[in-house]
């Protein structure tokens, strides 16, 4: 008897340590975000791109991390300034709201909050809404910075915080450096994987630096952050790129590898400090 209830404060500690997601529920807030913003005719992205930049007031990057951390401090540092990026229509066949999911993450107590160029560029008319790591949900004032190129947007959340954020490292990490990715994978949550960069490149005919890193990421980690040890963001998630031993056309045969691609950080300073 003592021993079970022994086993049943453990686990109850254990239950209280670890930070248990609930898909469902993110879900849940998902949908009903994108329904009320569809039901009040809210602005949709596509219209507030063509909107012009919202000014970016002046203000300073917050300090880079110095001291290190075992992975789970990362985590639990990172996750509350990692967002989940959605956006979505009515469906045609059954009139519910499947939601398009994407990372992102916030850089500064104002609401700043970076991702991918290509999770914003929507095709079609749909709200976009913004879910933080505490569980609320925020709308987009209206874009701030933006790179096709580089794959990177720059966004204003409304509200006035001040919101939790992450700090940006100050350099590139050389190859072999540990780094982890935290994003949102096909509506996995918040899912945590490390690995290492396994380099810094330039691809043939393009002139846009990329880092590739060895931890997993699929659809829906676009535009999450790439962290270093310290819990700094080095980078930003963006591409994978499967190679097969055989390629004729369409025809893909003999699977071997996913190379997993990354904005380098140092490109989005650029992008914060450009006129």
């Amino acid at each position: 008897m003592r021993f079970c209830i022994l086993l049943a404060l453990l686990g109850s500690v254990l239950a209280q340590d670890a930070q248990l997601i609930n898909d469902l529920e993110i879900t849940r807030k998902l949908n009903h975000a994108l329904l009320r913003g569809l039901r009040e005719e809210e602005p949709t992205f596509p219209e507030m791109l063509a909107e012009p930049a919202l000014t970016l007031e002046a203000f300073e990057l917050p300090p880079t991390a110095q001291d290190g951390l075992a992975w789970n401090e990362v985590y639990a540092a990172s996750q509350p300034g990692t967002v989940i990026v959605a956006s979505g229509g009515r469906c045609d066949d059954c009139g519910k709201v499947h939601p398009r999911v994407a990372s992102g993450f916030l850089i500064s107590p104002t609401g700043l909050l970076v991702t991918n160029y290509h999770v914003v560029n929507l095709s079609e008319s749909s709200p976009l809404v913004v879910l933080d790591g505490a569980g609320t949900v925020h709308q987009v004032a209206g874009w701030v910075k933006l790179s096709k190129n580089e794959d990177l947007a720059v966004l204003q959340l409304e509200g006035e915080g001040p919101f939790d954020f992450l700090p940006l490292a100050d350099a590139v990490p050389g190859a072999g450096s540990e780094i982890a990715v935290l994003g949102h994978p096909d509506k996995n949550f918040y899912f945590f994987s490390t690995g290492v960069v396994s380099r810094y490149f330039i691809q043939s005919g393009n002139r846009i630096p990329n880092l590739s890193v060895t931890a997993p990421f699929a659809k829906g980690s676009s535009g999450g952050p790439v962290l270093d040890q310290r819990g700094n963001v080095v980078g930003i998630v963006r591409a994978t790129d499967s190679i097969y031993y055989t390629e004729h056309g369409e025809e893909q045969k003999d699977f071997q590898m996913v190379v997993r691609m990354v904005v380098p950080v140092d490109l989005l300073r650029k992008l914060l400090e450009s006129p």
